[in-house]
């Protein structure tokens, strides 16, 4: 039978490994508008412009900083929030020719492995290969990325305990594989795009308030006996936000 000292140092031990537990999933949902999705075409003469940029995205990456190699996930960006170099060109490239938003809401990069390059303290390059979906043609593409973790930088930017995980990426496909724009206009531009990526991803510090269900053991006392037995009502636990 376990005595109580080695009930007490289990129960010590638990809450130890919950306040120190830190979620590995990062949120790359960032409302102060840090995450950048930019897309640069090359002119007839090589002269590179800014085709538009989508600022929303979404979606989440398990990243573990001791095996920064075995990242998954799924990252998703609104189209709808593309925005073009010059205003009056947005309808342009937000319509059917380009992006087409109102049918294709959303472009999505899903994780399929990574290959483990350069590491520097929290800083890492990797080599990603993923399904990247455009105006829901899914294509394979192989991608460098640059990975920077910041533990408990999270305080600093949301006032939330935590940690942050800042993804940066630079990499070209071509227009004609994703059917982004055709006819006159586009005519004499490369089919090559430059997209260039910066992404912010918040992993709050989660703490289990009773790990595992266990609580302190009250003693019986003799208060305890004069008073009518209650049983209390059972609610169930809040789901984490």
């Amino acid at each position: 039978m376990m005595s109580w000292r080695s009930i007490g140092f289990v129960y010590l031990l638990l809450i130890t490994v919950s306040e120190s537990a830190w979620s590995k999933s990062f949120d790359f949902h960032d409302p102060k508008g840090f995450n950048l999705i930019e897309f640069s075409l090359a002119g007839a003469y090589e002269s590179g412009f800014l085709l538009g940029q989508i600022s929303a995205t979404s979606g989440f990456l398990e990243f573990d900083p001791a095996a920064p190699e075995k990242t998954t996930g799924k990252i998703i960006a609104f189209t709808n929030t593309a925005q073009a170099q010059a205003r009056d060109s947005n309808s342009f490239l937000k319509g059917p020719v380009l992006f087409d938003v109102e049918r294709y809401p959303t472009i999505t990069f899903d994780v399929q492995k990574m290959a483990q390059g350069n590491k520097i303290g929290q800083s890492v390059q990797l080599v990603v290969v993923g399904d990247l979906t455009i105006k829901g043609i899914k294509r394979k593409v192989t991608i460098p990325v640059h990975m920077d973790y910041f533990p408990g930088k999270l305080m600093e930017r949301r006032k939330i305990e935590g940690d942050l995980l800042v993804v940066r990426s630079e990499f070209r496909i071509k227009r004609s594989d994703y059917d982004l724009g055709k006819g006159k206009l586009l005519k004499k531009v490369a089919d090559e795009v430059k997209v260039t990526m910066t992404l912010v991803g918040a992993a709050p510090k989660i703490r289990s308030k009773s790990p595992l269900g266990l609580l302190p053991l009250r003693t019986k006392s003799s208060h305890d006996k004069k008073q009518p037995q209650r049983h209390p009502i059972r609610q169930s636990p809040t789901p984490p936000r």
